[in-house]
């Protein structure tokens, strides 16, 4: 039988009209949601079976002494990571990721959207209660997803480069931690520019290094296809 002869005996069977309309863009979502869950699964157990040092510390390290130990290889921990190794080549330095290796289909921006939910690369989060908002959330609280994975969010936040708001490091210098002023915004700005290579559409402005620095680790731009 061909393929045309299949999908003709399957319409065959459909009813000629469906009780309650079904939109098109909602089966579609579902099955690329499901396809996309099963190759999420499909590559875990692939990196278990090819991979199983990505999954579980190596045994040359089990039994090793670290100069540096770091925890999470998000975008701040693998900045961190490379820094040490590149200042001090003796230097031992032991990177820790609770997830694992990111799926091939992390490199597909618009594929975040159906992946940020799956546990096993992304940390479910909830917020405290919200006062005068979320209150149509179980118990007020807002689901606050995080990418667990090598890149940590980076790998899930469709290649967007976003900094915390002014004024909450302002607030935790005050408030939170014991008003510590360590963390105002006016001394963290100097460790910002010092991890990007800002290339935006604002490089060339004479003020962009207020706010944005050159020839760190992590390259902030704009999509090469905005560029033409």
């Amino acid at each position: 039988m061909s393929a045309v002869d299949c999908v003709n005996t399957i319409l065959s069977a459909l009813p000629d009209r469906w009780p309650i309309p079904i939109p098109s863009s909602l089966v579609f979502g579902t099955f690329l949601a499901a396809a996309i869950n099963s190759w999420v699964l499909f590559d875990m157990i692939l990196d278990q079976f090819l991979r199983p040092e990505v999954l579980s510390l190596d045994s040359k390290c089990q039994f090793s002494t670290f100069d540096y130990i770091i925890v999470g290889a998000g975008g701040a921990g693998m900045v961190v990571a490379t820094r040490i190794a590149n200042a001090s080549s003796s230097s031992r330095v032991l990177l820790l990721e609770a997830g694992g290796e990111p799926s091939v289909l992390n490199d597909i921006p618009a594929l975040d959207a159906y992946l940020v939910n799956q546990p096993p690369n992304t940390w479910l989060y909830n917020s405290t209660e919200q006062v005068d908002a979320c209150r149509n959330c179980d118990d007020k609280k807002v689901l606050t997803l995080r990418g667990k994975m090598l890149g940590g969010s980076t790998s899930t936040n469709f290649m967007m480069y976003v900094r915390g708001n002014k004024e909450d490091f302002n607030r935790w210098s005050t408030e939170d931690l014991g008003g510590d002023p360590q963390w105002n915004y006016e001394n963290l700005l100097p460790y910002f520019k010092k991890s990007e290579d800002y290339n935006g559409n604002w490089a060339s402005e004479p003020d962009a290094l207020t706010y944005h620095g050159k020839g760190g680790l992590r390259n902030v731009a704009t999509y090469d296809f905005q560029r033409c």
